[in-house]
């Protein structure tokens, strides 16, 4: 199981977070923890393979999945010694808005 918690520069968790570009809001306001049950050990380049995964939210604002600036997930994919090898991948909506402190379960 992989679990992690990342607070980001705001500007930098805005790109990876939400769909179109917006000024930047305080680190606090969007915060996650994230929870990978059964990562893939090994992929093979260019096949696609569906990921579950949780994020919380544990910032200051509820995550919209509408409006002007809907919160989408995004990843990034390293090799075995730690390079990046798909920086941004494609955005996959949430199904709902994620309350503060609620979480949200989908496959990316």
């Amino acid at each position: 199981m992989h679990l992690g918690r990342f607070t980001l520069p705001a500007t930098l968790l805005v790109c990876l977070l939400l769909a179109t570009p917006v000024l930047a809001a305080p680190v606090a306001v969007l915060s996650a923890t994230y929870t990978v049950p059964t990562p893939p050990t090994a992929i093979v380049q260019g096949a696609t393979v569906p990921v579950s995964i949780t994020v919380g939210n544990v910032g200051s604002e509820i995550w919209n999945i509408g409006g002007t600036n809907p919160v989408k997930l995004s990843y990034h994919w390293y090799d075995a010694v730690g390079n990046a090898v798909m920086w941004d991948g494609p955005r996959t909506p949430l199904l709902a808005d994620v309350a503060i402190g609620g979480s949200h379960t989908l496959t990316a």
